[in-house]
């Protein structure tokens, strides 16, 4: 598991003692957070962060020094250079910028050390709390430092495009955005790597170029000329610097130990792959709804036909009961003529990504369909849902504003609610005068980590005061990456309380959960991979704790 160490410093460049106080209270913002803080200080300034120290035991002062002592200083001041003729004059001063381009030194100078025993490190400028906008920016620094970042890590954001090689030279003339430069993190040999760099390239840069640029100015150069390969994600200096891409820090369940798989002998259906499926504990029977498609989702991330000549997307269900080993005892295909509904499309035919739920005696599912929607998106279908009959009753086409499929059903004192979207969080009833979702609940999301981009997945399992449930999200790429989380739910109110880091359950891909329960200590997972592969994935609990509050 990775353990993260914050590095800092504030320095004295003015040779002024002028007023700093709004500074140290952005620091004392970021302090209280509780992260492990390595900070380089001045003279001038050691006796303010040393009362601070002693409110916030998580910060522990490197050394005091000055500019003069720093390895960048040394290097440049026996060489002729000039500034960037693009720039403040009032600001960019030449200590400004060889303490910025100090970075390096000071967080390779903390990893000798290592006082809190870390195996990543992340610069933080002094006061970047000012940047932030949203005051739950700063919780998310302790959301950071327990990630399971990856044993080789280097990630940076910044707000442009690589510099090439023939704008290699606009690099001397003003300020490059390539990187922030408030922000990099990365593991101990990736951040070493960065001061090697510099003992090989800086002084040479200076004799060549004859211009000290900006830490961020050369950090582009040394990238553009092949030196440095860190991993970029698009940031700016407001609340995005810490938006790191979620590839860096995630856990593979099924390589956690004590995971283990099971994996049901689906039987063949000409032209359809076993995928998705959903499961419930209703009245001492474990039921699984299993999706087949027609259809391969390649690693490509593009679609695969099994009849080549068509392009049309077919859903069918089977319904199982399984045994107190949770395998399937039998495998029924469910008769959607049952579903009585009027098709309006036979685009996409069948009703996609059942969730089962209870309501009293009663199994409830909800669904996606197209072919049932007479606007022909996506809409949701509900109703009566009989494994032992494979028959579907009093079902209805619940209409919404927009095609978000992603409906997790939730019944509190013998009603029916729906998590419409999580990002504010909606919650709706069905109104049976029109057959629309009415939103009667929202909750203020802004600022969670991940949960703009937050979705579905399952059912929530109820756990004492407390429901458990699976949701998950993706990356802007393609084909797309999908990651997921837990989170715990108030059981009477649906209140978020508590979530977990994101993880995948095999590797990074299009991965799927639409089923999960908890039994006998551990957590079950129903799985596919690119629509395909269905693993049910068994999981301790411990594994996966709650390390969040929301």
């Amino acid at each position: 598991m990775s353990k993260l160490t914050f590095v800092t410093a504030f320095i004295d460049i003015s040779s002024t003692q002028q007023s700093f106080h709004w500074r140290f209270e952005k620091f004392k913002e970021v302090a209280a957070t509780g992260i492990h803080i390595c900070i380089y200080i001045s003279a001038i300034f050691e006796k303010v962060i040393e009362d601070m120290t002693r409110e916030y035991e998580n910060i522990k002062i490197m050394k005091v020094l000055e500019m003069e002592d720093l390895w960048c200083y040394k290097t440049a001041k026996t060489i002729e250079y000039k500034l960037p003729e693009n720039r403040n004059p009032a600001k960019d001063t030449a200590n400004y910028m060889l303490l910025m381009n100090s970075k390096a030194e000071l967080l390779y100078d903390a990893i000798q050390t290592n006082p809190f025993e870390s195996t990543h490190f992340a610069w933080l400028d002094f006061n970047i709390a000012y940047i932030f906008k949203n005051p739950r920016t700063v919780d998310f620094l302790k959301q950071l430092a327990v990630l399971p970042f990856s044993e080789k890590t280097l990630i940076i954001p910044g707000c442009w495009g690589a510099v090439k090689r023939e704008k290699r030279q606009e690099i001397l003339k003003g300020i490059c955005w390539r990187f922030c430069g408030g922000f990099l993190l990365g593991d101990k040999d990736s951040i070493s790597e960065l001061f090697t760099i510099y003992l090989d390239c800086f002084e040479n840069f200076l004799k060549k170029n004859k211009r000290l640029v900006w830490e961020v100015n050369f950090w582009a150069w040394i990238e553009s000329k092949g030196f440095w390969r860190p991993t970029w994600y698009k940031g700016d200096h407001n609340d995005s610097i810490l938006d790191i891409p979620a590839c860096s820090c995630y856990n593979s369940l099924l390589k956690m130990e004590g995971a283990r798989t099971l994996e049901y002998e689906y039987p063949k259906i000409d032209g359809f792959e076993a995928s998705s499926a959903c499961y419930l504990y209703h009245l001492g029977n474990h039921v699984l709804n299993t999706r087949y498609v027609n259809y391969k989702i390649l690693e490509s991330g593009f679609y695969s036909f099994e009849d080549a000549s068509s392009s049309r997307i077919v859903t069918k269900n089977m319904a199982s009961v399984l045994n107190s080993d949770m395998v399937p005892m039998y495998y029924i295909e469910m008769k959607e003529n049952t579903a009585r509904l009027q098709s309006y499309s036979d685009d996409i035919v069948g009703l996609e990504d059942i969730r089962l739920y209870n309501y009293g005696n009663i199994i409830r599912f909800i669904g996606t369909s197209v072919n049932y929607a007479e606007n022909k998106i996506n809409q949701m279908v509900v109703g009566n849902y009989d494994p032992f009959t494979q028959s579907y009753e009093n079902c209805m086409v619940v209409l919404s504003n927009n095609a978000e499929k992603n409906w997790i059903p939730v019944v509190v004192d013998g009603k029916e609610y729906f998590i419409y979207k999580w990002s504010p969080m909606e919650i709706g009833v069905i109104n049976p005068a029109t057959n629309r979702l009415e939103i009667v609940k929202t909750i203020d999301m802004a600022g969670v980590k991940w949960f703009d981009k937050i979705r579905g997945s399952t059912v929530f399992t109820e756990v004492g005061e407390f429901l458990i449930g699976v949701v998950h999200f993706s990356e802007d790429e393609f084909p797309r990456k999908y990651y997921h989380i837990l989170v715990a739910l108030e059981r009477n109110t649906l209140q978020p309380l508590r979530y977990s880091n994101h993880f995948v359950f095999r590797n990074i891909g299009i991965e799927f959960c639409i089923g999960f329960t908890i039994l006998n200590g551990n957590y079950l997972f129903w799985t596919s991979k690119n629509d395909r592969e269905p693993l049910t994935l068994i999981v301790p609990i411990q594994k996966i704790p709650f390390v969040y509050d929301f």
